[in-house]
């Protein structure tokens, strides 16, 4: 009777599954017709020799998570910073420090993006269970990520003696507070390469506030540019930043100046 009961219970549970399976299949497209993101390639960036390059000059920026044109990089349903930090936890991804000649290990990096809370658990009576501490590890709240480095190489190509951009890194920027809430700091997490953040990036679609047609990707945000930035340090002999040489007016006046050179420099450079 038992085994007869079981074989019952098997095939009424085949048969609801079999049931939903068929609902799941018919549901109604959300759409005038089927997106295809996840099956778009990634189209690889040219090569460049030593020899094809005339001239090039390093940049650093960073992108304010709290201005207009970037919203879409904080976006509450799927901001970028957990986009790539869940690609980094199931190791799609790997990170680097500033100039990529260390790996970061994988432990360092999701202290990063896990923190670490300590509590002293009581008793129901509110006494002391003796040195019972509980660990909690929680992911870092994504609004605590309002910026991202960005590292760039502008370089004029003798192919077609054009200036171009190129960027080589990003970094999420953490602020930092302590246990009573109060900011401490802000730090760069670590650096992903952009080259093998490409592929990550040209699978998810990046948020559009101005329509839903003609959707780009992350990887189509950064190479179009979409987004606002200012630059904070350019290549110099002592590696300094911006904010290490000028305070207050004076530094965004220096962006500013590196900003126009940077747009004027093939008038300059193929005017002479």
């Amino acid at each position: 009777m038992n085994t007869i009961r079981l074989y019952l219970s098997l095939a009424l549970i085949f048969v609801f599954a079999q049931n939903n399976f068929a609902q799941e299949a018919s549901l109604p497209q959300d759409g005038i017709y089927q997106k295809t993101w996840g099956e778009r390639p990634v189209i690889h960036r040219p090569e460049l020799q030593e020899r094809d390059v005339l001239w090039e000059k390093r940049i650093w920026r960073e992108i304010e998570l709290g201005e207009l044109q970037n919203q879409h990089f904080a976006n509450e349903s799927r901001p970028l910073i957990e986009l790539l930090t869940w690609a980094l936890e199931d190791k799609k991804l790997s990170v680097y420090n500033e100039d990529f000649s260390s790996r970061m290990d994988y432990e360092e990096a999701m202290g990063y993006v896990y923190q670490t809370d300590t509590f002293f658990v009581m008793d129901l009576d509110g006494g002391c269970m003796g040195d019972n501490w509980e660990v909690v590890k929680n992911r870092i709240n994504p609004k605590d990520v309002t910026r991202f480095r960005i590292k760039e190489v502008a370089y004029v190509d003798k192919k077609d003696g054009q200036l171009k951009t190129q960027i080589l890194g990003i970094a999420p920027i953490r602020n930092i507070y302590d246990d009573n809430g109060n900011f401490l700091m802000a730090i760069p997490m670590f650096w992903f390469h952009f080259d093998e953040l490409r592929p990550i990036l040209g699978q998810e679609q990046a948020p559009n506030r101005f329509q839903d047609a003609g959707q780009l990707s992350w990887a189509d945000v950064f190479e179009a540019r979409q987004f606002s930035s200012y630059i904070t340090k350019e290549s110099n002999m002592r590696d300094l930043r911006l904010q290490d040489l000028y305070s207050g007016t004076d530094r965004l006046l220096q962006a500013e100046k590196i900003k126009n050179d940077m747009a004027n420099f093939e008038h300059d450079f193929y005017g002479n």
